[in-house]
């Protein structure tokens, strides 16, 4: 059951859309509050109505801050399927490097118009057993956290709600001389670029604030920063990300993680194979074989 603020959130994005198109691009001044924002951000994602995307990510973890080597590597897959009006998904991952000791293939869960799919290397099972809930993250939620949202899913109506927790006033709206929406917070010393000409995207925002770390101290107390930053392109009349790059400065310690995402997007609001033929779709894609559960 939808909480209390999730309803109210939902509530205020279908009465958005509901108004004149034009108003979204002829105001020419900022949102008034994070809530009228995210209304537009929500309200834009809202149009994406399916996609297929492989992505590409790459994690490095560097030992120091200005190392410019990485200790440690990691590369991985990932193919997404999405079709809103036939509750539709599909969430897939691999180790990039066939030669690595951790390689199995594929991970996959998946549900289509009802039927729920999901396995591992080359095995694609489907049943009403399976566990199909989502896994990974959201690309449609790029931009709008840090590295943690790396570490499990979190939809985009989740991560606009998040902003919700604080008290009025947190944030200051304004319009940059480039057109661009700034938004900055008091609460985390965060400051978000969003593009209304690019589908509301934010594709800058970092936080940077005084570290307590003996490591920072000896230098100076210098900023420790969070940094993500989007390249946009125009698919089928939707800005989407192509790029994405996520650079994270952990306090108390000497190092960071970075992660570098090229994404190729297939199918954008176009007719995508569902149901019971979708899991033999998804099979063939993943170079996977399916059999039923017992």
């Amino acid at each position: 059951m939808l909480n209390i603020n999730r309803a109210v959130f939902y509530f205020l994005v279908a009465s958005f859309i509901l108004r004149a198109p034009f108003q979204i691009y002829a105001q020419e001044k900022a949102p008034a509050s994070w809530k009228s924002l995210a209304q537009k951000m929500a309200s834009e994602r809202e149009k994406i109505v399916s996609y297929k995307v492989n992505i590409a990510l790459k994690s490095q973890t560097f030992s120091s801050l200005d190392s410019s080597v990485a200790s440690n590597v990691v590369e991985k897959d990932f193919y997404f399927e999405f079709s809103r009006l036939e509750n539709h998904f599909v969430y897939a991952r691999r180790n990039s490097n066939e030669k690595d000791k951790d390689y199995k293939g594929w991970a996959v869960r998946g549900q289509s118009d009802g039927v729920k799919f999901g396995g591992g290397g080359k095995i694609l099972v489907a049943g009403d057993e399976i566990d199909s809930s989502p896994l990974y993250f959201d690309p449609l939620a790029l931009g709008l956290s840090f590295c943690g949202a790396f570490n499990g899913y979190l939809s985009y109506e989740d991560a606009l709600l998040e902003y919700t927790k604080y008290p009025q006033g947190t944030y200051k709206i304004e319009l940059e001389k480039d057109g661009i929406i700034g938004v900055r917070s008091s609460a985390d010393f965060s400051y978000m670029r969003v593009d209304p000409k690019k589908g509301y995207w934010p594709f800058h925002f970092e936080i940077t604030r005084l570290s307590q770390s003996e490591y920072l101290k000896e230098r100076k107390r210098e900023k420790t920063q969070h940094l993500v930053t989007l390249a946009l392109e125009e698919f089928n009349e939707n800005f989407l990300p192509t790029k994405a790059e996520y650079s994270c400065f952990e306090d108390g310690n000497k190092g960071r993680l970075q992660f570098s995402l090229t994404l190729r997007w297939q199918n954008v609001n176009q007719p995508i194979t569902t149901g019971q033929e979708a899991v033999n779709a998804v099979a063939k894609t993943l170079g996977m074989q399916v059999t039923e559960l017992k």
